[in-house]
Formats: structure tokens, sequence, C-alpha cells
């Protein structure tokens, strides 16, 4: 297991062919006050690094800058890599594109011709801290964003895709008892594989053709010891995004919350064509349509396409620990009163 361990970290390594780091921006700090409604601070005179951020809890930072693709690079190649906390909006060219976060730092770009000028613009929140949560226990105080990493970079397309191939029956491999014969065959198939690039020489990685015949190998033995029987059934797995109207967070940052998931799952359709997603609470699409109507428009073609699904009877999804049932009922005699907003999105059927 050591080795092939070290295997998935010189894929890590080498999943970028190179690394551009984007240090300076011009940053303006506000603070958020409604939607569409801020208080600005002063437009810097120049670009500064992003490395030191000290607005404290509850600032936005409004970054910008332009950047160009080098000529030799492919336009499908590059990415974006982010680090530093905080729940930030990626723009590209003035569109809402992708959301920023601890859980979402890779941001594959749009194809643009190499030299072309990509406008860049990051919204980013530093979230004031949530009030502590001695019920549930979910309310994680994060500390204060006091910097982020921008970086720039050109995809290894066929060595990211082997890592995290890898990375995945490597999971698998360590839920399975060590006895289990699934298990000792996807060892045996992963060090093979490992002995067929070099011995995980990563001189062998460069070789780009030779990286995806050894992935796609890889894959078809592991679609057979799924299909062998020896399994506990299938697990279907559909995209979905759970967002309280109004939790640890006051109702106007889900205005901006829904704005990021959706720029999200956007771009995640247009990258690939088999993502499924399904989203409740229309109280969402109404913000959307009203402060990001840019982003209603996509979201109107992917539900027409039946990749987009509109799901849950209710306006917004209610607490129901309350021993009453009046909340519930109202919030379910909503959506009968907003059904124009479901019928602005050209559904045919209503869940």
């Amino acid at each position: 297991m050591k080795r092939i361990e070290r295997f998935i970290a010189a894929l890590s390594r080498n999943q970028w062919r190179e690394q551009r780091d984007l240090r300076k921006w011009s940053v303006q700090r506000s603070t958020y006050l409604a939607p569409e409604e801020y208080e600005h601070g002063p437009l810097p005179a120049e670009q500064g690094p992003v490395s030191s951020l000290d607005g404290g809890y509850g600032t936005t930072y409004f970054m910008s800058r332009d950047i160009y693709l080098p000529e030799e690079w492919h336009p499908a190649e590059s990415a974006l890599l982010y680090e530093g906390g905080g729940e930030g909006l990626l723009r590209v060219n003035g569109s809402p594109y992708h959301g920023l976060d601890r859980n979402h730092g890779f941001v594959p770009l749009p194809a643009i011709a190499p030299g072309q000028r990509i406008h860049l613009e990051i919204e980013l929140y530093d979230p004031i801290p949530e009030p502590k949560d001695p019920l549930n226990r979910q309310a994680v105080i994060r500390p204060s964003v006091t910097g982020v990493s921008v970086v720039l970079v050109r995809v290894n397309h066929a060595v990211y895709s082997l890592f995290h191939t890898v990375k995945n029956i490597y999971e698998s491999i360590r839920l399975l008892p060590p006895s289990d014969m699934r298990r000792i065959r996807l060892v045996k198939a992963l060090e093979r594989m490992i002995d067929g690039l070099d011995h995980g020489d990563e001189r062998a990685l460069a070789d780009d053709e030779r990286v995806s015949v050894m992935e796609r190998q890889l894959v078809e033995l592991a679609a057979v010891e799924a299909a062998s029987g020896e399994g506990n059934g299938f697990i279907h797995l559909v995209g979905q995004s759970h967002i309280d109207l109004a939790w640890l967070w006051p109702l106007k940052e889900t205005v901006r919350k829904a704005g990021r998931t959706f720029s999200t799952v956007c771009t995640l359709m247009e990258r690939y064509p088999e993502f499924r997603y399904s989203q409740s609470q229309p109280q969402h699409y109404a913000y959307v349509k009203r402060y990001y109507p840019e982003l209603f428009e996509r979201i109107k073609e992917y539900v027409r396409e039946g990749r987009w699904e509109l799901v849950g009877g209710m306006w917004v999804e209610p607490d129901l620990y309350e021993d009453r049932g009046e909340h519930e009922f109202t919030y379910s005699l909503y959506p009968h009163a907003g059904i124009g907003v479901m019928r602005t999105l050209c559904v045919k059927r209503l869940h």
C-alpha cells in the first residue's frame, strides 16, 4: 500500500505541466449591506499581493486582474488553483463562472485562444463566525481570511485523470477487508500498472498516450470487479445542493450563496455532459433570476435539456422540529402561488 501511496503523490506532483502564481491583483475592501448594495472602500492606486488580507471577519474583497494564456498552451489546458478560505464568486469576462471555497479550489477555465485577454474578478467574503451550536455542533468557527493564493496552471489531462482514478480505487480498497479477494485483485492491478509505467518513474508520466492506455486498462478491470456479483448493490448519485435560506448566516448572504453554487453547477454541466443535478426551493431561483439574470438563462437551458431537475413541493424547506403544522402547510401552499417561476424555467412537469 505504501508503494501505491507514493505513486499517488507522484501523480499529484505531475498533474500540472506549468504553474504561474497570480500574486498581484487590484483589491478593494467593501462591506456587504444587501443584495447589490455595498459600502466600498477606496480603489487602490496599483495592484498588490493577495497573500496578505487584513480586513477581518465580515469584509468583502473585490479582486480583479487580467491574464493572458501563453501561446504554447492549448485552450483546454488552463485552470486556476485557489487556496485561502472564505467564500468567493469568480467571474470570467464579467460573467458569473464558479464558486471558490475550501471545497472548490480547482477551476477549469473556459477554452480561450492563447494570447487572448481574460478578465478575472473575484468577490471574496470573509464570513462572520457562526454562532455556537451546542445542540448539533455543526457550527465550526473558522479563522479569518488572512490571504489567498491563486495560481494559473497548465493541466496535464492524462495525469490528472489517472490521479483521480487511482485515488478512487485506492480509497475503495481501504474500505474492503484485507482478506477480500476484490481488494487483493485491485491492489495487484494497481501494482501492475505502476510496473507498466517504469515502476513509477515520474519521467514515464510525460507520455500522455501511455498514461491514458494504462488508465483505460485499470478502469476496465475495475468495471469487471464491479460486475463480478460480489458487491452489495449499486449506488446512484445525483448532484444536489441543500442551501438553507437562513441558518448560520443572514438571509442576504443566501443570495450570494445561491449565485456561487449555481455558477459552479453550470460550469460543471458545461464541462461534463453526463452530469445531472437537482435543486429544490423556488426561492433560490427567484433570487438568481433577480440578481444573476445571465446565470438564470443558463439554468433554463439545462432545465430544457432535462439535466437540471426541479424537485420538492415547498417554497422553502422549513424547520420540522416544531410540533405545529401551520408553517408546513404555508410552505407547501406558496409554490402554487409561485408556479410562474417554474413555468419560466420551461418545465413541463413539476415534482
